[in-house]
């Protein structure tokens, strides 16, 4: 699935292995509640930290087996909680996706 957002004047085209609507919907309230269970509390709102954690996780890049050449995959075939908490603690901890584009 390929959709585009509009990041303030700029227009990005986002390529994702699954829907991340769909998977913002279905996991939302789990990552809101490990977010609590860190007692990180969001600078911008919980809503848009959650967004931008399966936005950021929820492309092609981060899918399938780890290529070394590429430094993409490593998380999986699908979309799984588990495998999305890891990406974001990988990835420097929760407030590098707490951010306003």
């Amino acid at each position: 699935m390929s959709y585009s957002r509009k990041l303030g004047d700029i227009t990005v085209n986002i390529v994702c292995a699954s829907d991340p609507e769909t998977n913002f919907e279905k996991y939302h309230s789990d990552i809101e509640k490990w977010i609590a269970s860190k007692k990180y509390d969001p600078e911008t709102t919980m809503g848009h930290l959650v967004s931008m954690i399966v936005l950021s996780f929820d492309c092609d890049d981060n899918y399938g087996e780890y290529d070394e050449e590429s430094g993409c995959g490593g998380y999986g075939d699908v979309f799984t909680l588990e495998e999305c908490k890891r990406y974001v603690e990988e990835s420097g901890g929760l407030r590098e996706f707490d951010y306003y584009a």
